[in-house]
């Protein structure tokens, strides 16, 4: 008899337990991600670059023997602690603009004389008479995503109108990502 109060005792606490577990509740839950552009610079095995990067210099009097009016003029110093720019976006579009400002505008229009020519198809080849669209995505990127030129990209074009100056010129050039 014990045996069977025990049983049915058992039985009862599943039948509740069933019961309690077939209510049912629902949650409305919204999620919200928001839209991010990142943009960094690598060294050669891909590592972000911290601190400061190494500057892109042009000297003319080393091309001095090459120079030919309007050429883009490759950099004349190497070994680079930078050695690509990659983004990363969640976002449907992006574009990387490309924007110049230096020293000595009258002397030496960095607008119209700084350009990049990238890979051998010249797809990054352009004057920066504005800002310049570098590269532009439709869709999200997985992960980090190459633009695929760096600092040996860059070229001057010198005209022969630039004016002297014993300490150079100075250009920043700044990379910006957003929706387009």
């Amino acid at each position: 008899m014990k045996k069977v109060f025990g049983l049915i005792g058992f039985l009862a606490l599943i039948i509740s337990g069933t019961a309690f577990a077939q209510t049912s509740q629902q949650h409305d839950v919204t999620v919200t991600i928001p839209s991010f552009f990142q943009i960094r610079m690598v060294d050669g095995s891909g590592t972000p670059v911290t601190g400061a990067l190494d500057s892109v210099d042009f000297d003319y009097n080393a091309n001095a023997a090459s120079f030919i009016a309007n050429t883009m003029l490759p950099p004349t110093n190497t070994g680079f602690n930078w050695d690509d720019v990659e983004v990363s976006s969640n976002d449907g579009a992006w574009e990387v603009t490309l924007q110049v400002s230096g020293t000595d505008e009258a002397n030496f229009a960095w607008g119209t004389k700084v350009g990049v020519d990238a890979n051998t198809d010249n797809a990054f080849d352009f004057n920066l008479a504005d800002d310049a669209v570098v590269d532009a995505g439709t869709g999200s990127t997985s992960g980090w995503e190459s633009l695929g030129f760096g600092p040996d990209d860059f070229r001057v074009r010198f005209d022969g109108t630039e004016a002297a100056d014993a300490t150079g010129f100075t250009v920043t050039v700044t990379y910006t990502i957003a929706a387009p």
